[in-house]
């Protein structure tokens, strides 16, 4: 992706099961880069993205489609697409009870504030279990038409632990 980065905002969030980065994506810029840091999750939980549309409402409608590459590092690759989801539930998995188990995702949000559609792509990598790490590949879909001004993230069980930050790309 060519181009530089201009910061827009970033949240810390500590032991919550769910937070929101609102007010993030503007008409300024066609693509945004998220950076979530040290993702720690009290127990081996999936850290889920929804977006949050223009009138402040998260979007949980069966309106996600996504593909992904679970890359263990111990076995043979999965290839895995869900269609018709109400999240993308697997933009980072984490396992908080291993000492060293936070992970880190990099995604890439493609015209988030442009109502014909929302894609993202997304890498991240984490400490799947005391044995191994895991990556993520991923591309996704929002299959509304709606402007996005934000990003809610949740957890499929207990807690998380992250720093977000989001990006303008020049």
């Amino acid at each position: 992706m060519a181009g530089s980065l201009e910061f827009i905002k970033s949240t810390t969030e500590s032991g919550v099961s769910s937070f929101s980065i609102t007010d993030c994506f503007s008409a300024k810029y066609d693509v945004y880069k998220v950076v979530a840091d040290d993702i720690v999750t009290s127990t081996q939980a999936f850290l889920r993205l929804r977006f949050i549309n223009s009138s402040g409402t998260i979007i949980s409608t069966n309106d996600y489609d996504f593909a992904d590459l679970f890359l263990k590092a111990e076995t043979s690759f999965t290839q895995r697409i869900y269609k018709s989801q109400d999240d993308i539930f697997d933009f980072n998995l984490s396992d908080g009870s291993i000492s060293g188990g936070a992970g880190n995702t990099i995604a890439e949000i493609y015209n988030p504030f442009d109502t014909s559609y929302t894609n993202l792509s997304w890498e991240a990598s984490n400490i799947y279990s005391s044995n191994y790490g895991v990556g993520l590949k991923g591309v996704g879909v929002l299959k509304q038409s709606t402007s996005i001004t934000g990003m809610h993230f949740l957890t499929n069980t207990g807690t998380v632990t992250s720093t977000i930050k989001v990006y303008g790309v020049k």
